[in-house]
């Protein structure tokens, strides 16, 4: 009998339960919050045991009414709220989490595609590099697309082009006129002949050779840059001449406007 609560002082929401004999407007608004949970399918899905939780709160909350007992009503209809507050946060978080991982998997999928079109890409340039430019060497590598132009290009000991060479930088600059995205680094290299500051001078030079004849042939000069290295990174022995002919080179790096030149490290 709920009679034993009607007294003086009770809260206004428990006389307007008293007079009716029903559940207060908040325990109504209470268990419509429940329902609406029970029939959400995200809060079936990130939030089953949150739920079940939040539905036992609530069947406590309405005993403590059933039985008229006024302060257990109170606490177990606050712990209630408190339940199907969680519940619905709980379902929220799962669902943001779910986009989250969503929307990795898409990132992850993005990456895969612009890395695959990037390997296409390079494998398309370095066979069209190869095909243009024959009487040199290219391939890729993790400094990207290496192009190296043998001694042929100079003299022994000499930095102007020989007719050879002007030919095979003349490949090079229509390939650089048919990919105006490409920037190069020309880097020069000699054998270990003679002193290594000689070397480094003579390496510097045959570099800006190639440098100006590529600006002869409208290679735009921002889009080149020079190193010298002399006599350092030998790709073979100086102790034959076999070899030291070899390290007598050019080497072209290629690479698109946002990556940073990599120096070698051999």
């Amino acid at each position: 009998m709920k009679t034993t609560l009607c007294i003086v002082g009770l809260p206004i929401l428990l006389l307007a339960g008293c007079a009716t004999n029903t559940p207060p407007e908040s325990m109504t608004s209470l268990t419509n919050e429940l329902s609406s949970l029970q029939q959400s399918e995200n809060v079936n899905k990130y939030a089953p045991v949150e739920l079940q939780a939040a539905e036992r709160q609530v069947e406590n909350a309405t005993k403590a009414w059933d039985d008229g007992d006024e302060v257990e009503f109170n606490h177990e209809a606050y712990l209630a709220q408190q339940k199907v507050e969680i519940t619905k946060k709980q379902a929220e978080l799962g669902d943001i989490q779910k986009q989250l991982e969503s929307a990795t998997q898409r990132r992850s999928e993005l990456m895969l595609s612009a890395r695959d079109q990037k390997i296409q890409s390079t494998e398309q340039q370095l066979s069209q590099l190869q095909s243009q430019v024959k009487d040199a060497k290219a391939e890729n590598t993790e400094r990207g697309i290496v192009l190296t132009l043998q001694d042929m290009l100079f003299e022994f000991d000499k930095a102007q082009l020989e007719p050879g060479g002007e030919r095979t930088v003349d490949r090079l600059a229509q390939f650089l006129n048919d990919n105006p995205d490409t920037n190069i680094t020309i880097e020069g290299y000699t054998d270990s002949q003679g002193k290594a500051s000689y070397n480094k001078q003579l390496s510097r030079k045959r570099a800006e050779a190639v440098l100006n004849e590529l600006e002869k042939l409208n290679v735009a000069r921002e889009r080149i840059s020079i190193e010298a290295y002399g006599e350092q990174f030998p790709i073979a022995s100086n102790k034959e001449a076999a070899g030291r002919q070899q390290n007598r080179r050019v080497e072209v790096v290629l690479s698109k406007p946002d990556q940073d030149y990599t120096p070698p490290s051999r």
